[in-house]
């Protein structure tokens, strides 16, 4: 939600908290393991919600924890299940961007090398 989308009687702050919270939940509950195909069908069941988690957390310019590992959740889910590195892509970015942010260096760079992987696909 951002201003143009959000109600007017839902203030900002509340938005946000809202946000952070789906986002905490989904990333409790996100059960992706690209190794156990098991794993994949309750995965794409939740997709839906971690996609509009992710959405409304751009919207309100958050960036936590919570926001980077759903975004690099939903990249690691798209490029594995689908094999179509355009369709990861921009979440895997986005998680870039928050970890770059935030110092994670370390993380960073597998990011972009997995970016930079995906790139040699296409």
């Amino acid at each position: 939600m951002n201003d143009e989308t959000r109600p007017s009687q839902v203030p900002s702050e509340i938005a946000r908290a809202w946000t952070e919270t789906a986002a905490a939940s989904l990333n409790a509950a996100w059960p992706f393991d690209e190794h156990d195909p098991a794993t994949w069908p309750a995965s794409a069941r939740l997709l839906p919600y971690l996609k509009a988690a992710v959405a409304a957390a751009a919207q309100e310019n958050l960036i936590t924890e919570n926001v980077l590992w759903l975004n690099s959740k939903a990249g690691s889910y798209l490029y594995h299940t689908t094999g179509e590195p355009d369709a990861a892509r921009p979440y895997l970015e986005h998680a870039l961007d928050i970890l770059t942010t935030t110092g994670h260096d370390a993380y960073a760079a597998i990011v972009r090398r997995n970016l930079a992987d995906m790139s040699a696909e296409t």
